[in-house]
């Protein structure tokens, strides 16, 4: 098992690794080694990783025309969700509104009977015989003269109405990596090399939730900002504790697991001799420091 100090990146190890941390020189030829000058600022930051998967179902009831042999058939069972989960969808039976029966409203040209969805009511469909390719209209094979079996009530020209049970169950899953505000090109790079293929270690699993602290004065409650080992999330974690939030919760949840860690980082910035410049350090998840360099603006 690895710890999170694997995953903790230092200046120090980045110069004896001879990490690649170059940008090239505005004036002239060349590179400037950034690890050969000393940044004018450290800031110890960390990425938060969230790896989420929500199973829900959610049901809601309509009235619909449904046939006649609906009217003594008893109300059906809502399915239990597939072990193991899968997305599925069903339609379940609730019961009769009235017993009364009506004239089918999708056979009104033939009663009993409905527009072949094949040929579209025409009773022909286009076959390619001829060996220039010019398509010949035979007939469909798939009804008579256009007409199938009404759909709705099953060839008899009467329905009644009830009530059905729609039921979805579906996967909702959110892996991200939410990187602290700093160069759009540094963000670009370290999320592109923590896409949603990356399974970090549990040593860098943290809690999402916000840690209260007590004051002495008259029992007054503050938030203290989190860390991770001194790496601070900067506005990663809100914006992690928002994408959480928009995953379904409450009584449709079937099952719920919603993880999240910390990816430590150093932002550097290097002033001196040329313009200034912002790097990242970060250990990638295979184990190597990896050194990213904003471009000059």
């Amino acid at each position: 098992m690895m710890t999170f100090m694997r995953f903790v990146p230092t200046l120090e190890q980045a110069r004896v690794e001879r990490t690649r941390l170059r940008a090239p020189i505005w004036w002239g030829l060349g590179e400037r080694d950034l690890l050969e000058e000393e940044p004018t600022s450290i800031e110890r930051l960390a990425v938060v990783v969230v790896r989420a998967v929500v199973h829900s179902r959610e049901t809601w009831v309509r009235e619909s025309d449904l046939p006649v042999r609906f009217a003594s058939q008893p109300p059906m069972s809502e399915p239990p969700a597939a072990k193991p989960f899968r997305e599925r969808s069903h339609r379940v039976f609730v019961g009769i509104v009235a017993n009364e029966r009506k004239r089918c409203t999708l056979c009104g040209v033939r009663r009993g009977l409905g527009p072949c969805g094949r040929c579209t009511g025409t009773g022909k469909v286009i076959q390619t015989k001829t060996d220039d390719g010019v398509g010949v209209a035979v007939d469909c094979k798939a009804c008579a003269d256009g007409f199938v079996t009404c759909t709705q009530c099953e060839g008899t020209g009467e329905v009644v109405v009830g009530r059905i049970r729609y039921v979805e169950d579906r996967s909702t899953k959110l892996r991200y990596a939410y990187v602290p505000t700093m160069s759009a090109t540094l963000e670009r790079a370290v999320e592109s090399m923590l896409d949603e293929s990356v399974e970090p270690p549990p040593s860098l699993q943290i809690d999402l939730a916000p840690r209260e602290v007590r004051s002495a004065y008259r029992g007054a409650v503050a938030r203290e900002e989190p860390t991770f080992h001194q790496h601070r999330f900067g506005d990663a974690l809100e914006r992690a504790r928002a994408g959480v939030a928009t995953l379904p919760s409450g009584a449709s949840v079937v099952h719920r697991d919603v993880r999240a860690f910390a990816w430590p980082l150093l932002l550097l910035r290097f002033g001196g001799i040329g313009r200034p410049r912002e790097a990242v350090l970060v250990v990638a998840p295979r184990g190597r420091l990896t050194g990213y360099v904003a471009p000059e603006g």
